[in-house]
């Protein structure tokens, strides 16, 4: 009889030779699923980001589409990266002809504004600039530059700008027409004056005091009428453009000696002594430094005595040209000092006197756009010291 064999042990051998593997396959199945997981996750956020950068591309064009001011956008070789649509209609050129060149070919005659900043770093602004249009027309600009960096360090400079000829032509205009007002207003008053003073000569001749002190009133009350058309016309004047005239070398001395003989009383006049250099070259306006002059000679004037001794200084500092005007006032108190050249600051102890707080105003605004310096110096009861200083021509 033939013997049985067990064919089971060996299946068994098989089986367990095999169940160590098993694990193996599950956790290389559970590693195929996290792989697959994590590359999931990954392009939902690669979706998600592309989604949200494009969001941002779509509305960073949105704003500088919509834009009225010119914008382009510089690389450090001051290559163009970027043209919006209304720096295209403002230069004539379009973002196609200009990406990638650079920007000189949008200023073939003149320096190009702000080539600096991208090299380095620095902002800029010009509120008196000049562009040119593709058809080589000059237009008057104010532009501000501004740099921008990645992690790599400046990448570049955003440059935003306007087209400010139509603000100028406005200005202009205004200028002629103040300018107009102040010759009208003024022409009358003039032969009033003159004649004023006339009589006042001939009553004092003829021993007449009380009719020639009405002569005095017709002559102060004219001063003040002209110096309330001057502060009227300040109203207007603040804040227009200071580019309207051109600066010119003028003698700082003949000028002041000008004002004092044009401009003030002759009684008023004797009350006065000028100490002054041969000349002083400054380079101003005229007309502006004209009128900063005036303003401290009827600021001395209105808040002295009648017949108080008032000095006035012209002499050289250092680089700078002085005009100094001394008077024995009422004087300031210290907390009113720091504010006076303030826009409608007026002192509180001396608002009997006739003004509405913009002469000093306007006048720090004219020097300090001719490079100098305003200030005020006084001792309450003694009298007060106005100093104006502009640098020296040359």
């Amino acid at each position: 009889m033939a013997a049985h064999r067990d064919t089971s042990q060996p299946s068994h051998t098989t089986n367990q030779a095999l169940s160590p593997a098993m694990p193996d396959a599950a956790e290389q199945l559970h590693d195929i699923q996290a792989v697959n997981e994590q590359l999931l996750i990954s392009s939902l956020r690669e979706r998600t980001s592309a989604e949200y950068l494009r969001r941002q591309l779509a509305f960073s064009t949105a704003i500088t589409t919509s834009l009225g001011e010119g914008l382009y956008v510089l690389d450090t070789a001051d290559r163009c990266t970027f043209v919006n649509p209304a720096a295209e209609r403002m230069l004539g050129w379009s973002d196609d002809e200009l990406r990638g060149r650079n920007i000189s070919v949008v200023f073939p005659m003149l320096p190009v504004p702000a080539q600096a900043v991208p090299r380095f770093g620095t902002a800029q602004r010009d509120e008196n600039a000049l562009f040119v249009h593709r058809n080589g027309t000059l237009f008057s600009t104010a532009y501000s530059a501004s740099p921008f960096t990645t992690s790599d360090g400046i990448a570049g400079a955003v440059i935003t700008f306007r087209d400010m000829s139509e603000v100028r032509r406005l200005q202009r205009m205004r200028e002629e027409y103040l300018a107009l007002i102040s010759h009208d207003l003024r022409a009358p008053l003039t032969a009033i004056l003159g004649r004023a003073e006339i009589l006042l000569r001939r009553l004092t001749q003829q021993g007449l005091d009380r009719d020639a002190d009405s002569a005095r009133i017709v002559i102060a009350s004219s001063l003040r009428m002209n110096a309330m058309i001057e502060e009227l016309l300040d109203r207007s004047r603040v804040g227009a453009d200071t580019e309207m005239q051109q600066a010119s070398v003028i003698d700082l001395v003949a000028v002041a000696q000008q004002m004092l003989d044009q401009t003030i009383a002759p009684d008023a006049r004797a009350q006065i002594t000028l100490h002054a250099v041969a000349a002083l070259p400054v380079s101003a306006k005229e007309a502006q430094i004209k009128r900063v002059i005036v303003n401290l000679l009827t600021n001395a004037l209105k808040f002295s005595a009648r017949g108080a001794p008032i000095a006035v200084r012209v002499y050289q500092q250092g680089a700078e040209a002085i005009f100094a005007i001394s008077d024995q006032g009422v004087g300031i108190a210290p907390e009113h000092l720091p504010h006076l050249f303030e826009k409608h600051y007026r002192v509180k102890t001396v608002e009997q006197v006739e003004g509405n707080g913009l002469g000093l105003y306007s006048s720090r605004l004219i020097v300090e756009a001719h490079g100098g310096r305003l200030w005020a110096e006084s001792t309450l009861g003694v009298g007060s010291t106005f100093t104006l200083a502009l640098p020296l021509s040359g």
